[in-house]
């Protein structure tokens, strides 16, 4: 038996790998001397087709929202990323506090990397897919007076029917 060391996400489609709910957990830590600990965060990440968006194939957008629950009044809109694919790379492009942002996803390795700009800070996220259900995510901003990392993971969440009394559908 071989062991796999790289999850091939299925078609190379970073997108329709990303499609539904997730729980974001992300350690952070002031880059120094110390390299103190700032903070745990713990968010819910929902990513969804953008509906009226039009796209021509094999391009799509989908929304990226965040929030604490899956409730859809506690989810804001993040931005809405534009995935071009090609058979090697898919570029993504979005708009973050008006600024242009780009990144690409790179199936052979199943890395995606982001990159978000603004007037006084430049981040970088990294997003490494584990399995079908878990990424690894690290995330490093810079800005004019200090730089800072934050890693951890996100998990897939179960997809509830509530119709069925909470059961999984």
């Amino acid at each position: 038996m071989t062991a796999t060391l790289v999850y091939q996400v299925p078609g190379g489609d970073f997108g329709a790998y990303l499609l539904g709910p997730w729980k974001r957990t992300l350690e952070c830590r002031e880059f120094g001397k110390s390299y103190e600990h700032q903070r745990t965060s713990n968010s819910v990440v929902v990513i969804e087709h953008a509906v009226g968006v039009a796209a021509e194939p094999p391009t799509y957008f989908l929304n990226w929202k965040f929030g604490r629950s899956l409730e859809e009044e506690d989810l804001k809109l993040g931005f809405c990323m534009h995935f071009m694919q090609d058979p090697d790379i898919t570029n993504l492009e979005w708009r973050f506090e008006e600024h242009k942002c780009h990144g690409w996803f790179l199936p052979s390795i199943s890395v995606a990397t982001l990159n978000f700009r603004s007037y006084d800070r430049s981040t970088t996220v990294t997003y490494r897919v584990v399995d079908e259900d878990t990424m690894a995510v690290s995330i490093v901003e810079v800005e004019s007076q200090r730089s800072s990392v934050q890693y951890g993971h996100m998990l897939r969440l179960p997809v509830v029917d509530t119709s069925k009394n909470g059961f999984e559908a």
